[in-house]
């Protein structure tokens, strides 16, 4: 999905791309390279000091650790890989080892040159992809009432539901627990959708293993209605 602001509705928006041609009923991958863009990751392994040291039950200590990925920083407290640390300020001074001089060169400057860094860091949020605008039809336009399975689903957004082989039809207009008028959301075509009675999903007695698996497949527990 590529995402990009829109100026006119003032809002983030997707669009489709697909990665595999079609070719008859067939999806033949394109196998060709993309970029993903403000990672800001090394995805290596780091000793970045005491602070982060972790002591495992056999005695052992773990010292290093993966560069977390910046992307979503702002919307992903608390940080460090214990959870230790309330806000972006408090987890870079923990920093120590591999990472004290960028630690040192962050402390070093002014408290205002501080607040621009932070507030850069704050602004990396991750967005609830299902609830993004999206043209996911690729007819050019995000449509206020995007028609699935004959239903209104409203918004068209990035709900990985809509694209099924057997798209998800929800319930639609309906009252709560309150009597109150909602959309419900929820699928009325839930196995089908899913493909749940598909060969190797299909599971008769609802004990959690599917038939092709199952000793005793009309008997709930994997064998012979035992756990």
């Amino acid at each position: 999905m590529q995402v990009g602001y829109n100026d006119k509705p003032e809002r983030l928006e997707g669009k489709l791309v697909y990665l595999a041609d079609r070719k008859g009923d067939l999806w033949l991958p394109r196998r060709r390279a993309y970029t993903v863009r403000g990672l800001y990751s090394d995805l290596k392994y780091h000793d970045v000091g005491e602070a982060f040291y972790q002591m495992q039950f056999d005695g052992s200590v773990i010292r290093k650790w993966r560069t977390a990925p910046l992307w979503g920083l702002g919307s992903t407290a608390p940080y460090g890989h214990d959870g230790a640390s309330l806000c972006i300020d408090d987890v870079i001074r923990r920093h120590g080892g591999e990472a004290l001089q960028s630690r040192q060169a962050y402390t070093a400057l002014s408290r205002q040159e501080r607040r621009m860094m932070l507030d850069f860091l704050e602004s990396l949020v991750l967005y609830q992809t299902d609830r993004l605008p999206c043209d996911i039809d690729g007819d050019g336009k995000i449509s206020d009432h995007f028609m699935v399975a004959g239903m209104d689903t409203g918004l068209e957004r990035f709900n990985p539901e809509w694209l099924f082989k057997v798209p998800g039809k929800i319930e639609g207009p309906t009252e709560n627990v309150y009597g109150e008028k909602i959309t419900s959301f929820a699928l009325t075509n839930v196995r089908e959708s899913y493909g749940l009675d598909l060969e190797y999903l299909k599971d008769s007695d609802g004990d959690g293993f599917p038939d092709v698996i199952d000793p005793a497949p009309f008997k709930r527990g994997y064998k012979d209605g035992e756990n």
